[in-house]
């Protein structure tokens, strides 16, 4: 864990957090669509700190940095992709901003449409750029606030 991300997880409680995603995870998947859950909050507000929270509070919930593998040549974008392999895992994606954008709209909407369940975690620019049909959430340092946004399906 990082320096700043340990001083940001001793001063806040994540358990209203974590349970509020998960109550709206389930939410969604009662009602079958969409299955897209997209956190919006400013740098330093803790959103990496949130999704590795988030991660450890139940099974089948895989934390991806997305500019990390980037960045670090881990995988190339069709790679990348490929590591959302089931449906049955909830995938925490962060730091999309820097995904080749036409390859990972591509593997997102797939993994939604069959069935999987995705988290995004964004910088707030980032998520009005989204166009795939989602619950939208902003993060402040004080708390997780909703949001009634819900944009039209992504059409392929």
């Amino acid at each position: 864990m990082k320096a700043r991300e340990a001083i940001i997880s001793k001063k806040v409680d994540h358990s209203k957090n974590i349970h509020m995603i998960h109550s709206e995870l389930e939410r969604l998947s009662n009602e079958g669509d969409p299955k897209l859950l997209i956190i919006a909050g400013p740098s330093g507000v803790g959103k990496t700190v949130l999704a590795k929270a988030l991660e450890a509070s139940k099974p089948n919930i895989k934390y991806m940095c997305v500019s990390e593998a980037y960045e670090n040549n881990n995988c190339s974008p069709p790679s990348f992709t490929r590591r959302m392999t089931s449906i049955k895992t909830t995938y925490l994606l962060d730091e999309i901003q820097r995904a080749e954008k036409k390859s990972f709209d591509t593997a997102l909407y797939s993994h939604i449409k069959n069935g999987g369940v995705a988290v995004l975690f964004v910088q707030p620019k980032v998520a009005s750029d989204i166009i795939i049909k989602a619950s939208y959430f902003s993060l402040t340092r004080k708390e997780l606030l909703p949001e009634n946004k819900v944009k039209a399906h992504y059409d392929s």
